[in-house]
């Protein structure tokens, strides 16, 4: 799944994400126009077949709104990293607030047995 921009006026589509076996969703444009931030499994392991959930691990992802500048926001996935959450975390949908300087997104956390599920807010240091 690639991230893709719809002018609605040219009805020109443009593709931001060209990956294969990457599972990129729910972009969410910063309300000033400026970044755009999505979930992506970019650098982790993903078998995209049935049972994608058994491999899926995500963290959020910002590009300027031509597709240039791509870096990853977040490693809840990277052991060592300070925020790695100690088992595989998956990503859903996530909003910026109104002022454009913090992003909330769910997260869950698969910690076996269990799940845990949480919610994260990133403030403005990692969001610009």
């Amino acid at each position: 799944m690639n991230i893709g921009l719809l002018d609605l006026f040219t009805g020109v589509a443009t593709e931001l994400t060209t990956t294969t076996s990457t599972w990129n969703e729910h972009a969410q444009v910063r309300p000033d126009g400026k970044r755009i931030v999505w979930v992506s499994s970019q650098g982790y392991p993903f078998v995209p077949v049935a049972n994608w959930e058994d491999t899926l691990a995500t963290d959020l992802w910002m590009m300027n709104p031509d597709g240039s500048g791509k870096r990853q926001l977040t490693f809840f996935n990277t052991p060592g990293m300070p925020e790695y959450k100690g088992g595989r975390v998956i990503l859903s949908d996530g909003s910026w607030n109104p002022a454009g300087d913090q992003y909330v997104v769910q997260a869950d956390v698969a910690v076996f047995p269990a799940a845990l599920s949480q919610v994260i807010v990133l403030r403005s240091g990692l969001t610009q």
